[in-house]
């Protein structure tokens, strides 16, 4: 119980406040911080032009977006004002700044 609070407590920190140094701990999947930089699952879906968010779901459930997708993403990305770097897209730890 006190692990999903802290959780919670810190992808509402992530979300509101875009801070990398929480997505360096490793809590959250490649997806789900990407998605959470997009405003959520159906914000995502419409600013890549899908009509419906259950794809961008399916990426948050698995945790990963796939490789084919990295560049439409990215490029929505970018045209929506958002910062990705090519870490955000894997698992692997970040340093914090």
């Amino acid at each position: 119980m006190i692990v999903a609070r802290y959780v919670y407590r810190v992808k509402t920190y992530y979300a509101l406040t875009g801070g990398f140094f929480w997505s360096s701990l490793g809590l959250m999947k490649p997806a789900e911080r990407i998605i959470l930089k997009f405003g959520g699952p159906s914000a995502m879906a419409r600013a890549l032009g899908h009509r419906f968010p259950t794809t961008v779901q399916g990426w948050k459930q698995r945790g990963y977006i796939p490789g084919p997708q990295h560049r439409a993403v990215y490029m929505t990305a970018r045209r929506e004002g958002i910062t990705l770097r090519a870490a955000d897209f894997t698992d692997a730890f970040e340093d914090a700044v």
